[in-house]
């Protein structure tokens, strides 16, 4: 015999047909996977720092020598990376974000995101402390993202 027959030719083809159809949604699937979880990183970095700027007000009531809570409005509130206060209100489509100069901002100035930021304060006792309830949420498409913290007076 000196060839290979049709059938064996057709076997062949298909085998290699499979691996090859095998191969390539192997390769979409990861690529599509690699947007997730550029998203997800993203989300869990601007619902940080969300949090970081709450802090950061804090920490400048204290410099003031005013309450650690002063401007910390019960409700939804939005911030920017750069905030020294709450931005309220901020409902519905005014939390997104905005890409503005490499950062992500609530200005309409910049290019639109698929993100959108709220920061949500309440007050609780624990004992005699007061304290806030700080929940930053990051939602993007059929996803959200949140860290909460409980935040007290404690300098």
């Amino acid at each position: 015999m000196r060839g290979f027959t049709l059938l064996e030719v057709i076997i062949a083809v298909s085998i290699l047909g499979s691996g090859i159809i095998a191969a390539t949604s192997l390769m979409s699937r990861t690529i599509g996977l690699g947007s997730v979880v550029r998203d997800q990183l993203i989300a869990a970095n601007l619902a940080q720092e969300g949090m970081e700027v709450i802090h950061n007000i804090r920490h400048t009531n204290w410099i003031k020598n005013t309450a650690w809570d002063v401007g910390f409005l019960e409700g939804d509130s939005c911030v920017n990376f750069d905030s020294t206060a709450l931005i309220n209100p901020c409902l519905g489509d005014s939390r997104r974000l905005f890409l503005f100069n490499n950062r992500y901002v609530h200005n309409v100035s910049g290019t639109s995101t698929i993100f959108l930021r709220n920061v949500n304060i309440t007050s609780g006792l624990d004992g005699a402390a007061p304290f806030k309830i700080i929940r930053s949420v990051v939602s993007w498409g059929n996803s959200s993202l949140s860290v909460e913290e409980r935040l007290y007076n404690w300098k």
